[in-house]
């Protein structure tokens, strides 16, 4: 079996107005799905960031008692060896890549929060008789429970 969630994010937050009561059911999951998908990725993050730390640091010494043959050991120096030092630029491009699938993560999880405010305004409007066919009952729901769920 598949993994049931994950594949198509658009698929994934696509909602059915007519099962109503099984999309309302599958949002938890959606949510803690992507939810930890971007803990994830924000602990890539943050790890990311103390590796490039550590190694700023540790180039930062070296080319400060080793200097590139030709080259002033003055700070500025210092300071473009380190930040042209491949090793480094590597894991620039690697934060950059986890900094974007953090910032679409985010986007995921508050498209999904919104999904759960749309479940429950399409509920409404089901309760409120806006689906219902003409000189239809729904599904027999008494006015007063229609009037309670819809405050009024």
């Amino acid at each position: 079996m598949g993994k049931p969630y994950g594949e198509e994010f658009e698929k994934d937050v696509n909602l059915n107005r007519f099962e109503l009561e099984k999309e309302a059911e599958r949002n938890p999951g959606l949510l803690r799905f992507y939810g930890e998908l971007l803990a994830d990725a924000k602990s890539q993050k943050d790890a990311i960031a103390k590796k490039i730390k550590l190694v700023s640091a540790q180039k930062l010494l070296f080319y400060g008692a080793n200097p590139l043959p030709g080259t002033k050991t003055t700070e500025p120096a210092i300071k473009a060896m380190v930040d042209s030092d491949a090793e480094l630029n590597v894991l620039f491009e690697k934060e950059l890549e986890i900094k974007e699938k953090v910032y679409y993560l985010e986007s995921a999880v508050a498209t999904i929060d919104d999904r759960k405010t749309e479940i429950g305004n399409l509920t409404k409007l089901w309760l409120g008789g806006y689906y219902s066919v003409q000189g239809q009952s729904t599904n027999g729901i008494s006015e007063q429970m229609r009037k309670d769920l819809l405050g009024g």
